[in-house]
């Protein structure tokens, strides 16, 4: 037995460069869809529950803040032109960051179904990067589905948005999806079990209620203070930019709003996966 062990090593040896030229782009594009696809239908049935839980709390604001303000005269009917784009980028969090980092604590903490992703035939960091993808999606289909659900809520009197700006937003839902599933990868990666839930509560609950959702940037300019802190906050230059697109209410200038997205995008994107990567190695 142990005279063929030097036989067997010098066989995998030699046939190592022959099994490596089989992973192909099309071998490593074909392989990546297939996870993504089987995410997707593990999404599916999961849809109706999943968007019931993820849309509650933004029904309940919209009806509270911005149709029972409304008739008791609490707040303008304005208002809701500056609710309406600022809780939508609450979903966006919500949605992206928990559709990421939540599966993946149970991939490494329990399941260990990320082992046999990472043996597949992709780079490690492509893994991280489809995971990226299907919180995208999911923050897609839900912001799809919030626009009626708004206009319901609300009806055609307080309803008041436009699309004269639409490729803009579609642009900021983009780079706001990727920043917030970038931040769940990182969540995901650098945490485990209770540590996550204590993250989202320090950090990200946060950053829902102080990144203008309920005030907007310009809003702020006779508490400077206030409204340079809230530029440190990556949901301000998001609900700004929905603000913008969707509104004629004022905001933040769409060259300084874009530059914060991409900034805290890239920040977000290469630290999620330098966290992922360290964990799926070690």
């Amino acid at each position: 037995m142990s005279s063929a062990l030097p036989a067997v090593a010098s066989s995998i040896q030699k046939r190592a460069p022959a099994l490596r030229q089989y992973v192909t782009l099309a071998s490593t594009v074909s392989t990546l869809l297939a996870m993504l696809w089987r995410d997707v239908l593990v999404a599916c049935k999961q849809f109706f529950s999943t968007l019931i839980l993820l849309l509650f709390q933004p029904a309940l604001l919209l009806f509270a803040l911005g149709r029972v303000q409304a008739f008791t005269g609490g707040l303008p009917p304005a208002f809701a032109n500056i609710l309406v784009p600022g809780v939508l980028g609450s979903v966006i969090i919500s949605v992206s960051v928990q559709a990421v980092s939540s599966p993946l604590i149970v991939e490494f903490s329990y399941t260990r179904e990320i082992q046999d992703r990472l043996l597949s035939p992709i780079p490690v960091w492509l893994v991280g990067v489809e995971k990226m993808v299907v919180g995208m999606i999911k923050a897609w289909v839900c912001c799809c589905m919030y626009f009626p659900l708004a206009w319901l809520i609300l009806g055609p009197g307080l309803y008041n948005l436009n699309a004269d700006h639409l490729w803009l937003f579609a642009l900021a839902l983009f780079l706001g999806s990727l920043m917030m599933s970038a931040l769940g990868l990182l969540v995901g990666s650098a945490t485990q079990g209770a540590q996550a839930n204590i993250v989202l509560t320090v950090f990200i609950m946060p950053m829902s209620f102080l990144g203008c959702v309920y005030f907007t940037w310009v809003g702020l300019s006779h508490a400077r203070v206030f409204q340079y802190l809230a530029l440190l906050d990556p949901q301000t230059y998001m609900s700004e930019l929905f603000r913008g697109t969707l509104t004629t209410q004022p905001h933040l200038s769409f060259v300084w709003a874009f530059a914060g997205l991409l900034i805290w995008s890239a920040l977000f994107f290469y630290v999620g996966l330098r966290a992922f990567m360290r964990r799926a190695l070690h």
